[in-house]
């Protein structure tokens, strides 16, 4: 599968590694961001591969703006064959009002939402569609809030994908983060002391990268609503 993708929801080295991954399977690329600088890298990156790339403003939270976005790529570099977004669960900072609670995890819910929502008209036209979620949650182990976003993210890509699969599109969710045990057992212990660990995010990049392009391409054309762990190592 070739075409356009669409990447939201990161920056930085993760962001820079997925687009290097979608542009070497012969994506051409859009990064949408807050600002026209928040992805640049990564459209770099696309462009050293001989493709087209740029970035789109966007504001994630407002389904306006975000609609406005896909049709933006639509009408300059093709209907999106592929959305990759990433949601990036890393709070370490305590939430004390039940108000900042709902917006932290209705506000990340609510972005993979509406921008899975904008891309599915273009691939319903195309009769095909990749809709990739990554959940990164190598936060502080024991985030109630953390956990929280990733069950329902999980919910959703297997209910995006038995709603798509008739129109030839999958939905998948990555989810990077402790392993299966760890995550269960930071959910009933108390939290460790200290700071996050901030190693553990780059170090996946490269082996996420892999999971997304295998997601993205032809291969995986059955693969749908699938949940898939890639755990961080005791020394992340």
């Amino acid at each position: 599968m070739t075409g356009v993708a669409i990447l939201s929801g990161t920056a930085g080295t993760a962001g820079d590694a997925f687009a290097g991954r979608l542009a070497d399977e012969g994506f051409d690329l859009a990064v949408l961001g807050p600002s026209p600088q928040a992805g640049t890298a990564a459209v770099e990156r696309a462009r050293r591969s001989g493709r087209r790339a740029q970035t789109v403003t966007v504001r994630m939270r407002e389904a306006g703006s975000v609609q406005q976005a896909v049709d933006h790529v639509d009408q300059h570099l093709g209907p999106p064959a592929v959305l990759l977004h990433v949601v990036e669960a890393t709070l370490s900072d305590p939430l004390c009002e039940v108000q900042d609670w709902d917006e932290y995890v209705g506000g990340l819910l609510r972005e993979a939402f509406l921008i899975s929502r904008a891309v599915l008209d273009p691939m319903i036209r195309q009769g095909r569609g990749r809709i990739v979620t990554v959940a990164d949650v190598l936060g502080r182990p024991g985030r109630s809030e953390n956990a929280a976003v990733r069950t329902g993210l999980e919910g959703f890509t297997r209910t995006l994908a038995l709603e798509a699969d008739p129109f030839g599109i999958t939905a998948n969710l990555v989810v990077a983060g402790p392993g299966i045990g760890a995550q269960a057992a930071a959910e009933i212990l108390p939290p460790v002391p200290g700071p996050p660990s901030p190693g553990g995010r780059a170090e996946m990049s490269a082996e996420l990268a892999a999971i997304v392009g295998f997601l993205a391409g032809d291969a995986a054309a059955h693969v749908s609503g699938q949940v898939i762990h890639v755990a961080a190592t005791a020394g992340h």
